[in-house]
């Protein structure tokens, strides 16, 4: 899990600014099989996300954009 996880932050564009952070990518697919990739996997019985975003401790929110082709 950890080289997926390493490989997938090569594929973020990520910015941090003083009041909010920003993450983009393009799609992510195998670039191998060209599959499409999950945003959660199960290894041992556990959920993990495949990707870790900081979260604050103060209330916030999160916005996503999807653009469908």
């Amino acid at each position: 899990m950890l080289c997926l996880r390493e490989w997938l932050e090569t594929k973020v564009n990520k910015k941090i600014y003083p009041m909010a952070n920003y993450y983009s990518w393009k799609n992510l697919r195998c670039e191998i099989c060209s599959s499409d990739l999950a945003d959660q996997y199960v290894q041992a019985g556990r959920t993990f996300d495949v990707f870790e975003f900081a979260k604050p401790l103060e209330p916030y929110i999160v916005l996503e954009r999807i653009q469908f082709k």
